[in-house]
């Protein structure tokens, strides 16, 4: 393999020779060939398929969709807009370690979802992964990549034990609660797993696998791999307290020597799973779906990270470090969802973007449109996003400022500065705009920043003034526990976006609000907020009245002058219950918070709930209903976002899968077919029980209704009415005692009424 520095300097020609390039061409070269061998089920949605189509998947001799299932019942956000991917993938001589990775035990489950071990140091390669993934040396781009710890278990040479003691400890003492309850689980499932090894006398060595994704422009699968051993996360924690356990010094060594002073006890593996180029090629020849649902290369890529993840174990439930749930449909829950800064979101939207323009073009197309947009103005690829145009106006602000082109990338700043040019708000472009927030935000620093403090820890190394500073700015920072809190919480909502963008408008708005106001303190120009003390809290509150914070409408049934007794009191009618006598109200009415809705700012509501965001935050019934459909990711059958679909059920035939109502009311085996016609489960809105049939089996509405008609016409019953003595339904009339009345004039009747009262009324 090329040196790293030479594998960096963009040279296409250099970059063939690379093992993993060379291969990805040769395989990219025959995509299109391929896919114009698929079998007609993989160009319609598995919603739409006939007993032809679905017979044809379930024999399909790659077992496609049989692997995708049983990768859904691990990672259940992988989306079933990967069918066909998938399918060419298992293709014969298209990824054969793919195929041999993905292939199903006997009980058509996946071989790797479990804890795993090797008899030695020596075997871990074979146990983590099938022959065929190369070294990140083989590549010049970025993509999904896979590693591994792995190291010494037992009585005699315990490095697991000792490191996940240890590491319990540590996890104790944090006050970060969804970091603990992760850890417990991660804790759990390795504890287990050792102890079940060492009872069967074998197993000495535990495997502990990871599955990420590097995002590229210019990064590769080392930088990401780094970042995460230096990192807080699960990830980088545990990797080094296995370090130590295994005899290490992980304070005094450099990155490079980090994990190889201790390689007699423990070893590490990294692998590239699939690179951004065969990524991309996969995406453009096999995306049509995605484009279809409204989706972007983005989803592709957070799918294929997530079979990754399915098909090496990597979730902390079996023993992995991978604690986010992965896929384009993962459920959001604290703790365990990914947080986008606004650098991160901004090139994923450039490349959705650039994804629908190259539609009906290969790899190399996308990466034309890319360039493209990357080249545009910010401000036309960013029209939509109101997030984004608030920090770009900020960012233009910024650069008439002294010095200002310090805010961009150092590389755009030294360019700008040849041109003796300012980019304004007007002028700069979307790729310029997007390093900047990368720049901002200090992605690509954490590495410069942990080599400071180290430096500055270490008596030998002798640090310039400016270093100096730097590094005590960087350790001076004290927090309390409850200003960590505060930090977090301003970090989410001010600088961090979730997967998948804010679900609501007043979310947007609050994140581009607490985007502006913190630069702004951060730089001087507002006063700070008061921080709440012990001491100075009943002071703080006299100053901020929370009812000042939202104001009643004129007019509203919350405005006290619009009270119809005329005293300021507030009236409730209808089904509304006065908010502090319904069920969830006292809670919140002894942490004295104000009983108003923190979605929808409503004062009235049936219950109140404490928010899923914030336990300490009301929501109304609405909402709260909202927030938890919300939570279970889309719909495992339409894709229909839970947000969207409003109330979520859990399937009966699928586990861990949730359906919107329409979805759950028509869900059935897949071989259930109406006993009296021969519709199949895609062709039937709702099943009902017969009543006439022997063995009551299943029947489709339209063949219910008509059983339900002709027994009640069996009865003899004649409408006092019409004198019919065919219905769907009878009714008691309410003039002839004893009459009958069908359900068409009983209907007719009930309309005639209403309409009557409605008039009177008015």
């Amino acid at each position: 393999a090329l040196p790293i520095s030479q594998r960096r300097a963009g040279d296409e020609r250099d970059a063939q020779r690379l093992a993993g390039d060379e291969r990805d061409a040769q395989r990219i070269a025959h995509l299109p060939e391929k896919f114009k061998d698929a079998p007609e089920f993989l160009t319609v949605p598995m919603s739409k398929w006939d007993e032809k189509m679905t017979a044809a998947a379930e024999n399909d001799p790659c077992d496609a969709l049989a692997i995708l299932s049983a990768i859904r019942r691990r990672v259940p956000g992988v989306s079933y807009r990967l069918l066909k991917i998938i399918w060419l993938l298992r293709q014969p001589g298209v990824c054969d370690e793919f195929r041999e990775l993905s292939d199903l035990d006997d009980n058509g489950d996946l071989r790797y979802d479990a804890f795993r071990g090797a008899d030695s140091l020596e075997a871990v390669a074979s146990v983590f992964l099938s022959d065929g993934f190369l070294n990140f040396e083989d590549y010049s781009d970025g993509g999904i990549y896979v590693s591994a710890f792995a190291a010494e278990c037992g009585v005699h040479v315990d490095v697991v034990e000792v490191a996940l003691d240890a590491f319990e400890a540590d996890s104790k003492a944090t006050q970060c609660t969804a970091t603990q309850a992760t850890d417990a689980i991660f804790i759990k499932a390795v504890r287990k797993g050792v102890e079940a090894a060492r009872r069967m006398g074998r197993k000495r060595v535990a495997i502990f696998p990871y599955a990420g994704i590097v995002d590229g422009d210019g990064r590769v699968h080392k930088d990401r791999y780094e970042e995460k051993v230096l990192s807080k996360q699960l990830f980088g924690r545990f990797g080094r307290q296995l370090v130590r356990a295994a005899g290490g010094d992980d304070e005094s060594m450099s990155e490079k020597d980090l994990i190889a002073a201790v390689e007699k006890k423990m070893v590490v593996h990294n692998r590239v799973f699939m690179s951004r180029r065969l990524l991309t090629a996969l995406a453009m020849e096999g995306g049509a779906v995605y484009r279809r649902a409204g989706k972007g290369i983005t989803a592709v890529e957070q799918d294929v990270e997530g079979i990754a993840t399915a098909l090496i174990g990597g979730m902390i439930e079996t023993g992995g470090l991978n604690v986010a749930y992965t896929g384009s449909q993962a459920k959001r829950f604290p703790g365990r969802s990914e947080v986008l800064n606004d650098a991160h979101f901004a090139f994923r939207f450039m490349r959705d973007v650039a994804f629908a323009d190259a539609a009906g073009g290969d790899a190399a197309a996308f990466e034309k449109a890319y360039k493209l947009v990357k080249k545009l103005l910010a401000k036309v690829v960013f029209a939509r996003e109101e997030r984004m145009k608030q920090r770009l106006a900020e960012t233009s602000v910024l650069l008439l400022e002294e010095n200002g082109l310090d805010v961009l990338a150092k590389a755009d700043a030294e360019t700008w500065r040849l041109r003796r040019e300012c980019p304004t708000y007007g002028t700069i472009d979307a790729g310029t705009f997007a390093r900047a927030l990368a720049a901002e935000s200090g992605r690509k620093g954490g590495a410069s920043s942990a080599k400071l403090v180290s430096d500055f820890n270490d008596p030998e190394v002798a640090q310039s003034p400016e270093e100096e500073q730097k590094a005590k700015n960087i350790l001076q920072i004290d927090w309390t526990q409850a200003e960590k809190e505060a930090h977090v919480r301003a970090c989410e909502g001010g600088g961090g976006v979730p997967r998948g963008g804010f679900s609501t408008q007043a979310k947007n708005d609050a994140h581009v609000h607490a985007c502006v106001l913190g630069k702004l303190k951060k730089r001087g120009l507002l006063p700070q907020a008061p921080v709440l003390t012990d001491a100075n809290s009943t002071e703080v509150a006299d100053d901020n009245p929370a009812d000042a914070l939202r104001g009643d409408a004129p007019g509203s049934a919350s405005d006290p002058a619009a009270s119809p007794a005329g005293d300021g009191a507030q009236r409730f009618t209808g089904k509304k219950k006065d908010p502090k006598s319904v069920r969830g109200a006292l809670t919140f009415i002894e942490m004295d918070v104000p009983l108003i809705c923190s979605e929808c700012e409503t004062k009235e509501t049936s219950r109140w709930y404490g928010s899923k965001a914030d336990r300490n935050k009301p929501v109304c019934d609405k909402c709260y209903t909202w927030q938890l459909a919300a939570t279970r990711g889309d719909c495992a059958v339409c894709e229909r976002a839970g947000a969207v679909a409003g109330k979520m059920r859990k399937s009966r035939f699928t586990v861990g899968a949730w359906l919107c109502g329409k979805c759950w009311r028509k869900e059935a085996p897949a071989d259930r077919v109406c006993a009296s016609c021969p519709a199949g489960v895609d062709a039937v809105l709702s099943w009902r029980k017969s009543k006439r049939i022997e063995g009551a089996p299943w029947l489709c509405k339209p063949c219910y209704n008509r059983e339900r008609t002709e027994i009640l016409t069996a009865a003899g019953t004649t409408c006092v009415e019409c004198g019919s003595s065919k219905a769907s339904g009878w009714f008691d009339s309410p003039d002839v005692p004893g009459g009958k009345v069908c359900a068409k004039c009983s209907k007719h009747e009930w309309r005639q009424d209403n309409r009557t009262s409605k008039k009177k009324t008015k």
